[in-house]
């Protein structure tokens, strides 16, 4: 059974699943994770940074926007051209807080673009309870 998607400006409907339906082709990516709190509701942390790995088959270029305690602290942009098979990018944080989410999202698409996974680093001070 495939997922279907809403477009939020608009009135597509994309069908995910088997086939992606769409009047164009110049998709964007863009989300934003979920807060991450490795030391608890109470906790205390020194996030270090983000990491993120990926293909791209012809180029990439993307934003990556980390947000501690609900805060922004800015937009970092990466880019490259050629094919891509295990890229990576860092965006080093050095803050404190409790939780942490990022938004990544595309700036340009030259071709397909896979996030494979996206990490933090982080060093523990007080943990709750």
């Amino acid at each position: 059974m495939p997922l279907f998607l809403g477009e939020r400006a608009g009135a597509r409907i994309l069908a995910v699943g088997a086939s992606l339906a769409s009047l164009d082709t110049d998709h964007q990516g863009d989300f934003t994770t979920w807060e991450f709190l490795p030391a608890g509701e109470m906790g205390d942390v020194v996030f270090r940074s983000l990491g993120l790995s990926f293909t791209a088959s012809n180029g990439y270029s993307f934003g990556i926007t980390p947000y501690v305690d609900g805060v922004s602290l800015g937009e970092q942009a990466f880019g490259g051209s050629g094919t891509v098979t295990n890229g990576q990018a860092q965006v080093y944080v050095k803050a404190r807080g409790t939780r942490i989410a990022a938004r990544v999202r595309t700036l340009t698409r030259t071709g397909d673009i896979t996030i494979s996974n996206l990490q933090v680093g982080f060093w523990p001070i007080r943990t709750w309870p």
